[in-house]
C-alpha cells in the first residue's frame, strides 16, 4: 500500500512509513512503532534526535492523503517529534507521543491510529543532549522533551553524575529510564499542562551550582524554558557548548505558530 508514495517521495528528504505497533505507555504518552525504507539508513546512535512526522487529519482519506503529499503542500502539516529507540536492521524507530485529548494534530492520530496505517517521515537530525566530555548532566524537561532527555540518558557512561528534574501530568506518567549507579529523576506532578511551571522552575533554581564538566538540557513549553534560558545563559553563564535550551511547544500555538514565537523570541 506504500507503492504509490514510495514513487511520490523518491531520492528525497521524506519517505513513507507504516505504523506497526502501538502502545500506551502512560494516560498520557503512548508510543508508535513505525517502519520505513528511510530508517535502514539511520545511523544506530541517533535515539533523542528529532524527525518530522507528516499524519492524515482525522477525516482525510487514503486518496486526500496521497493528493496533499504529492502536491507539495505539507509544510504546515508537519510536526516535529524525537526518535526513542532506533532499530535499523529492521528499519524501524519508536516514536513516544504526548495527548491532550482533542488537541494537536499528531496526539488525536496516534489516539486513533491502528497498525498498517500511513504517513511519511523525514531525515532525522542529531541526538540533543551533549554528553561528550562530561561528567555531569542536569536536565529539566516536560512530558515532551522527555523521549530525548530519556534515550540520552540512557546512552550515559556508569559514573556520570545526573540531576534530572521532569514535570508530569500525573503520578501514573511516570516512566522506567536506565540510569548511571546512583541517579535518579525527581517527578514534578503539574496536572495542568497551560499552567506554569513554577515548581520545576524553582526546583532547577534551587539545584547546586554546575561547573565546567556539567551539560544542561532544558526542554518543553515555551514559557519554562524562556525564564531557564535566561537563567542559565545570563545568571549563571552556562557556555553554549555544554547547553541545549528548546521550547518543543508554546501554549494555545500550533507548531508552525510556535515556531514564528520561537524566532522572534
Amino acid at each position: 500500500m506504500l507503492a504509490r508514495l514510495r514513487r511520490i517521495l523518491s531520492g528525497g528528504r521524506f519517505g513513507p512509513a507504516e505504523v506497526t505497533n502501538i502502545r500506551n505507555l502512560t494516560p498520557h504518552m503512548i508510543r508508535v512503532t513505525l517502519k520505513s525504507d528511510l530508517i535502514k539508513n539511520f545511523s544506530p546512535d541517533v535515539a533523542g534526535a528529532h524527525f518530522k512526522l507528516i499524519v492524515p487529519g482525522k477525516d482525510a482519506s487514503h486518496d486526500d492523503f496521497e493528493r496533499m503529499i504529492e502536491s507539495g503542500d505539507f509544510k504546515s502539516k508537519m510536526r516535529t517529534y524525537t526518535i526513542r529507540h532506533v532499530r535499523p536492521h529492521l528499519s524501524e524507530v519508536d516514536v513516544d507521543i504526548v495527548t491532550h485529548g482533542d488537541l494537536g494534530r499528531v496526539g488525536p492520530w496516534a489516539q486513533r491510529a491502528e497498525i498498517g496505517d500511513e504517513l511519511v517521515i523525514s531525515q532525522c537530525g542529531s541526538p540533543k543532549l551533549i554528553t561528550e566530555g562530561m561528567t555531569r548532566v542536569f536536565a529539566a524537561s516536560d512530558m515532551t522533551g522527555y523521549p530525548a532527555l530519556a534515550a540520552g540518558l540512557e546512552a550515559l557512561d556508569e559514573g556520570v553524575e545526573v540531576d534530572v528534574c521532569v514535570e508530569i501530568l500525573s503520578d501514573d506518567d511516570r516512566q522506567p529510564v536506565k540510569l548511571p549507579k546512583g541517579a535518579s529523576i525527581s517527578w514534578i506532578v503539574k496536572s495542568d499542562p497551560y499552567a506554569l511551571s513554577t515548581e520545576l522552575i524553582e526546583a532547577v533554581r534551587s539545584a547546586k551550582a554546575r561547573d565546567e564538566k556539567t551539560s544542561v538540557f532544558v526542554a518543553g513549553e515555551f514559557t519554562m524554558v524562556a525564564d531557564l534560558r535566561g537563567y542559565f545563559k545570563r545568571e549563571i553563564r552556562v557556555p553554549r557548548q555544554r547547553l541545549y535550551l528548546s521550547s518543543y511547544w508554546k501554549a494555545g500555538l500550533d507548531e508552525p505558530a510556535h515556531k514564528m514565537a520561537k524566532a522572534a523570541a
